[in-house]
């Protein structure tokens, strides 16, 4: 089968990038021929597919290219002929690209598919989470699914606004026959609660190599209780949340205990001056900046707990599967997709954040801003718990290796794609 995705990155910039090389090297080893159009690169990043399997647009992307970039549509047209592509796959095409391109796909029958990564069908941000005020745009509803009505004029301004309310109409004409999918239970429910097309449930996966027998808690081994947190530094992804809670954890420790503990801090962002100035407070945090991909995977094969505090529902975290398939135990929130991959006691620690927006009586909150210290605290309780029951740490990192191997394997997800297009 000769198989086209479309990404507006065709290098590694991120969790859908990462996604996308696991299916083609997956693909690949099936048989399966394939290609990538993008718009964008960046130059110290990998490549996704190799460069000869990937076409780059000759269209200069600009903002009004997010609504209509007749530019690459042609392109994506022209190269389906060429190849003689059988199936398109979409991924994050509304930076550059443009959903535009399956408008004129219609016309020929293509089978077409798009893989949700995050919330651009129907959030202007993306990411359902107002910066501005550090609020969740989620009903206070038992399973935290139902989208408070985004006020867009609000949280984007007047002249944001009507470009956002155009684009939004323009994208539901092109998208109306693509078969999406949702990589978590929360997305499809995210997109049926907002009647957004047809959604089937396929879950990422990771390559799976480790076998239990070759983990060992670090905690166990060196008696050491090293942290890592990897990503963007910015406000969602709960960094600030993470020093103050760890912050207020090093006072529960005394100053022997300390000696073993380190936490570890990766990646670039808007709150990198935050982090530094953190490391300079508190030894035991240690900000490493950008690091190679070798070096990462040499500081989750150190730690002992992976962290992922997110104030954001995160949809189906490649950063968690990939710890997970290290045999990592996790400690992440209980937002968005996250419980679906790591079970509160199993295989890591599940910090109740749900909880926290809720005492806030979201969506008619009055607060200007949201507070960080009630998610501090709860970062400070499990960091806690999880240093006083290193005893339990083998047993999550065999879990999160079980949990992987049963549901998350890059050949499940394969497997269940294929059957997508199939069908």
């Amino acid at each position: 089968m000769k198989i086209l995705f479309v990404n507006d990155n065709s290098t590694l910039v991120g969790g859908a990038e990462t996604h996308i090389k696991v299916l083609y090297e997956e693909m690949k080893r099936m048989g399966h021929e394939i290609h990538l159009f993008s718009i964008m690169s960046d130059p110290i990043a990998g490549h996704i597919l190799p460069i000869s399997n990937t076409v780059l647009s000759k269209t200069k992307p600009s903002p009004m290219h997010r609504i209509k970039n007749r530019g690459a549509a042609r392109e994506i047209m022209e190269l389906i002929k060429d190849r003689q592509i059988d199936v398109i796959h979409a991924h994050n095409v509304f930076s550059g690209i443009s959903p535009y391109f399956f408008k004129k796909i219609k016309g020929i029958g293509l089978p077409s598919f798009m893989t949700l990564h995050d919330y651009h069908v129907i959030c202007p941000k993306t990411i359902i989470y107002r910066r501005n005020n550090r609020s969740i745009c989620l009903n206070n509803s038992e399973d935290m699914c139902n989208m408070i009505s985004c006020d867009l004029l609000k949280c984007q301004g007047t002249s944001k606004y009507i470009y956002h309310k155009i684009k939004k109409k323009h994208w539901a004409e092109y998208l109306d026959r693509v078969n999406y999918i949702a990589p978590s239970r929360f997305m499809k429910a995210i997109m049926e609660g907002n009647q957004i097309g047809q959604v089937s449930l396929i879950y990422n996966g990771v390559p799976t190599n480790s076998s239990p027998k070759t983990i060992q808690s670090q905690i166990r081994k060196n008696n050491k209780f090293w942290l890592l947190f990897t990503g963007r530094l910015y406000p969602e992804k709960g960094i600030d949340v993470l020093l103050k809670g760890f912050e207020k954890f090093l006072l529960n420790i005394d100053a022997d205990g300390r000696e073993n503990i380190k936490l570890f801090i990766t990646g670039k962002g808007p709150q990198e001056k935050l982090v530094r100035e953190y490391s300079v407070k508190h030894k035991e945090i240690n900000y490493l900046g950008f690091v190679s991909e070798e070096r990462l995977k040499e500081l989750q094969r150190d730690a002992s707990l992976i962290l992922v505090p997110s104030l954001w529902p995160e949809n189906c975290s490649m950063a968690i599967l990939e710890a997970m398939a290290m045999g990592k135990p996790l400690m992440t929130s209980d937002l968005g997709g996250n419980p679906e991959l790591v079970i509160n006691g199993c295989n890591g620690y599940l910090l109740k954040f749900n909880n926290i927006y809720r005492s806030m009586k979201l969506p008619n909150s009055k607060l200007k801003k949201i507070p960080i210290e009630p998610f501090a605290e709860e970062v400070c309780r499990l960091l806690t718990k999880a240093f006083d029951e290193s005893e339990v740490f083998d047993t999550l990192s065999k879990n999160s290796l079980k949990r992987i191997n049963g549901h998350f394997s890059s050949k499940q997800m394969v497997a269940r794609v294929l059957g997508l297009y199939t069908e």
